[in-house]
């Protein structure tokens, strides 16, 4: 096992900057995803530190070692495409043995190694078997199980469940967390999943453009994020993000936008002092707005009449899409509600989880 160190590196092709300046450590033993939209420089960082691309400027490191001029067979890294990259030709066995027999392993150390690992991932019936004969499923174990078996100091895993359907991504992400914690290797996976990266990383990279926009641990990253775009990315459905005003009306504070004005809770007036007569981004999450019947102690200021212009109804749960004004925004309710398309209800914002966003910078305020 070993850190990660990535220190100011960058990559351009032609004009093009993939990624920009971006430094961060992985701890020995951590489990790092790097979550983006497409394009955002994830896979192109990733390929970076397994050596499949040449850095333009910067430094990498794998435990103590700069590997910046290393092979990629000479990092002692493992790494797990999307495609699963498995040899037609070869059994499971075989596919599995293949990079411990270019290591010159002895046959007998290598058969007791590939069936251990092939037990651990409980396919071990599988190993007389070749790929056309395998599961979507069964073939990503084989191209987990591969990686396994040569004890690198890293792994590094690019969008490997992306093949897969929903049922089996879950069950695929579970077994995967459950991995990592039996086998503490450094580990650093991409993807575009939401749900993935809170699921599997003790640390989320949120990218874009090229950069890290915000490093910590899930839950940090759901509940404080510092900026509108990590809000508006995190979380399904997402943070709902709303332009407003700050004004003041006899001593007290309102958020106001075309639509709707609700009072500054008290939690936030110090801070919101500072931004009279600015525009800001109000934001809330879904599960944050609450039916007013819900409240009964809610002040009168902070209710919020909106038309109900569609609903989604999800068994435990219904999203309730709202417009108020010109702006629209969706709420999380429990269970099946009454409300229809076109009804006109009243919604309370949870103050204590009201987020504020500079509107110019897009940097969080609180």
């Amino acid at each position: 096992m070993a850190k990660v160190l990535l220190e100011n590196i960058t990559k351009k092709f032609g004009d093009v900057v993939a990624v920009d300046n971006v430094s961060m450590e992985v701890k020995d033993g951590e489990f790092v995803v790097f979550l983006g939209p497409s394009g955002c420089g994830k896979t192109t960082t990733l390929r970076l530190i397994a050596g499949l691309e040449t850095l333009t400027s910067g430094s990498i490191y794998i435990g103590d070692t700069l590997v910046n001029d290393l092979e990629p067979v000479s990092r002692d890294t493992a790494m797990v495409f999307q495609s699963y990259a498995l040899y037609p030709h070869m059994t499971v066995f075989d596919n599995m043995a293949f990079p411990l027999k270019m290591k010159k392993m002895p046959k007998q150390e290598r058969e007791k190694r590939v069936k251990e690992i092939a037990d651990m991932l409980d396919i071990g019936e599988l190993l007389k078997r070749k790929p056309k004969e395998l599961s979507g499923g069964q073939k990503q174990r084989v191209a987990v199980g591969r990686a396994i078996v040569r004890e690198p100091k890293v792994f590094l895993f690019d969008e490997p469940l992306s093949n897969l359907d929903a049922k089996l991504r879950v069950q695929t992400r579970v077994e995967l967390r459950k991995l990592h914690e039996e086998l503490g290797v450094t580990s650093i996976y991409v993807t575009h999943d939401q749900a993935e990266a809170m699921i599997l990383g003790d640390r989320i990279a949120v990218m874009n453009d090229g950069r890290i926009r915000q490093l910590g641990p899930p839950q940090d990253i759901y509940h404080h994020p510092t900026d509108t775009f990590v809000a508006g990315f995190i979380g399904a459905p997402p943070m709902n993000l709303i332009d407003c005003s700050i004004t003041e009306d006899k001593t007290k504070l309102f958020l106001e936008a075309e639509g709707f004005r609700t009072a500054v809770p008290d939690e936030l007036k110090e801070i919101a002092k500072g931004y009279i007569g600015h525009e800001v981004v109000l934001g809330i999450r879904p599960e944050d707005i609450h039916d007013r019947h819900l409240v009964p102690d809610a002040l009168p200021t902070s209710v919020i009449k909106a038309t109900v212009y569609a609903t989604e109804i999800l068994g435990s749960d219904t999203y309730v899409h709202l417009l108020c004004g010109a702006d629209r925004f969706q709420a999380r309710f429990p269970g099946i509600i009454q409300a229809r398309i076109g009804d006109e209800i009243e919604v309370v914002f949870d103050p204590l989880k009201i987020h504020l966003f500079d509107k110019k910078t897009e940097k969080a305020i609180v």
